[in-house]
């Protein structure tokens, strides 16, 4: 197995689909996790294709384009985050046996890799939010639903990282990152409380 193996941005969504249907362990979970945050990341950016620009939205326009370039940073993140955890999760794989500590490095990465997911969704969220109100309001919809993507990637991410946790040595490290998640679960589940509100006027 090369590096080649793991560069799915490249591949049609039909072979993604077909690595992660069969047999094995690459894509697995995690990429899963990844490629939902991107989802919900790129329609939020096609909200905002579709708001900046239009006369009736020239009041947001200097906020929204704001939000553009915060969000085209986070679907690339994301993007890239969706073959990265391929490579981290063979290299975990690869060193289990032959050489723990630098597994145990590789783990330390992965759940880092979902921190960093987590932290970045309530943003997400937040953008949802704006745009239910401030956006192109033929796509309001589309905004609600990269919340909702945004919010189970948050949750789905928060499982790979309690998962992953749990063969990790350091325990400074799993207590500050455990920590860490539940002040950001607390923080998303009320942004996204807000937002629903929103949804159901």
């Amino acid at each position: 197995m090369s590096a080649k193996d793991f560069d799915y941005l490249n591949q049609s969504i039909k072979t993604y689909l077909l690595k992660l249907s069969q047999k094995t362990p690459f894509p697995g979970g995690g990429s899963v996790v990844a490629l939902i945050g991107s989802l919900s990341s790129a329609l939020i950016n096609m909200v905002l294709n579709y708001t900046l620009g239009k006369e009736k939205y020239a009041s947001y326009q200097d906020e929204l384009i704001n939000i553009k370039e915060e969000n085209d940073k986070i679907l690339e993140k994301f993007s890239q985050y969706i073959e990265e955890d391929s490579r981290l999760y063979f290299n975990i794989r690869e060193y289990t046996k032959k050489n723990p500590p630098l597994a145990n490095k590789y783990l330390i990465e992965s759940v880092y890799l979902h921190f960093d997911i987590c932290k970045e969704i309530i943003k997400i969220i937040s953008f949802a939010d704006k745009l239910i109100s401030k956006g192109n309001r033929y796509l309001v919809s589309d905004a609600i639903i990269a919340s909702k993507l945004a919010f189970t990637t948050f949750k789905i991410a928060k499982t790979s990282i309690l998962v992953n946790i749990k063969c990790i040595d350091d325990i400074n490290v799993l207590k500050k990152v455990l920590l860490d998640v539940e002040k950001l679960e607390e923080k998303i589940e009320d942004l996204y409380k807000k937002t629903t509100l929103l949804m159901d006027e």
